[in-house]
């Protein structure tokens, strides 16, 4: 035992809740018997908080990590079905072995608190895709918010911290920690109190709000996605607009017979054909046979011209 004010300690996984270190040393001796068979018994893992109890383990450390093991984490099985707790410890401990960081797990359906729930449903009201609990290598995030335009990619993840978090200041130095590790990662991350989220909803959903415009501002793949939305949006209005008008123009023309009817504007919006040429190759000879001669003659040279110009 040292002479400071934080003395040497060993515990178990169950106790291990509260105290932190310069350096935590785990040792996960658990492995194969005599004969090589790697039994499945996981014990509190296997538990609805077993990762809770890992996570709270991972980051007791306020500067490094040493993991000892016994247990060859390839040998430990898993399936979607299997507890949060016994794929964090497989993840943790490929993850300490090869540094090599897996993908993160997709997370669970519900949120842990009515906390959690509350800022989830926000953010899907202004229409993110959220995923309660996602994990990597063990630490496990409260929300990620999905990228809205890249698949398989989280743009955000969110911490909902409670009240009791909130004064401590061994807490504030293991979330700090704990941050740094993930934003190593590759997360960027978004924290909120509680207290205030109760306190300054409002003002709080604004916060995250921005931070969220702020970063997709940030990304050229979504500024290029949305100018490529925005074109095709602009362009569909620009062919229902030319619809009226030939509807206007030719009122006894049967509706299933009409150059920009339903189905033949959709393959329009699909193919993109800019002259006539493209005309006949792109679109089918059903659908162009199908469409009254007058309106293909008078109307067809600017929806050929309303398609080039959105594509330029």
């Amino acid at each position: 035992m040292n002479s400071g004010s934080e003395p040497f300690f060993v515990k178990n996984l169950e106790n291990v809740q509260g105290d932190e270190r310069d350096a935590i040393f785990i040792s996960a001796t658990y492995g194969p018997d005599a004969r090589g068979n790697q039994y499945q018994r996981f014990g509190p893992l296997n538990g609805a908080n077993g990762h809770r109890r890992l996570n709270v383990l991972f980051t007791r450390a306020k500067k490094r990590t040493e993991v000892f093991s016994s247990l060859d984490p390839d040998k430990i099985q898993t399936g979607p079905g299997s507890a949060w707790g016994l794929r964090a410890l497989k993840q943790y401990l490929i993850f300490a072995r090869s540094g090599i960081l897996e993908t993160a797990d997709d997370g669970v359906e519900q949120a842990t608190n009515d906390f959690e729930r509350c800022v989830g449903a926000v953010l899907k009201e202004k229409g993110f895709e959220v995923v309660p609990q996602v994990g990597v290598a063990g630490f496990f995030i409260d929300l990620a918010v999905k990228h809205p335009t890249k698949a398989g990619s989280y743009l955000l993840g969110i911490e909902c911290d409670g009240a009791s978090y909130h004064s401590g200041r061994s807490a504030r130095d293991r979330d700090r920690l704990r941050e740094e590790i993930l934003v190593n990662l590759g997360w960027t991350i978004h924290r909120i109190w509680s207290t205030d989220w109760f306190k300054s909803r409002a003002a709080e959903i604004d916060r995250l709000l921005k931070h969220i415009d702020e970063i997709l501002t940030a990304d050229p793949d979504f500024r290029r996605e949305q100018t490529k939305q925005a074109r095709t949006e602009s362009l569909r209005q620009a062919l229902l607009d030319l619809r009226r008008e030939i509807d206007t123009e030719f009122p006894d023309s049967p509706p299933d017979k009409g150059l920009l009817r339903d189905e033949l504007l959709e393959e329009l919006m699909f193919r993109r054909p800019k002259s006539k040429d493209d005309w006949f190759r792109l679109i089918s000879q059903r659908l162009r046979t199908g469409t009254e001669p007058k309106q293909v003659g008078r109307y067809l040279p600017r929806v050929l011209q309303a398609i080039a110009d959105a594509s330029s």
